[in-house]
């Protein structure tokens, strides 16, 4: 036999956040968002930059496959796969990367 939930358990287990914490979520959000994109345009090389930035989809409606990357860029999925994976690698050592892995990753 299934117990019914009191109205008071189910809203407890099906907790909506409130409005406040919305606003600090796109606060956070809008915040990450920069300090990626600050990131991500501090990269010497312009196609780390817009690779990385289309793949992602940052600053565009939707992520990109590789083969439409390379399409846009005139080149080969194989080359767009190193522009991203250089990107990313200079991006690891990224000073405003770690403040970002620092505010989501701290402990205490």
């Amino acid at each position: 036999m299934t117990e019914k939930l009191q109205h008071s358990e189910f809203m407890e287990q099906h907790r909506i956040p409130s409005v406040e914490q919305h606003e600090v979520d796109r606060e956070r959000l809008a915040i990450t968002h920069e300090y990626i994109t600050s990131a991500i345009n501090e990269l010497r090389s312009e196609k780390q930059r817009k690779c990385i930035f289309m793949r992602f989809g940052i600053n565009y409606h939707h992520d990109y496959t590789l083969k439409e990357i390379a399409n846009e860029m005139g080149t080969s999925h194989q080359n767009v796969a190193k522009h991203i994976q250089a990107g990313l690698r200079h991006l690891r050592d990224s000073e405003k990367i770690h403040k970002i892995r620092n505010f989501f990753y701290k402990k205490g």
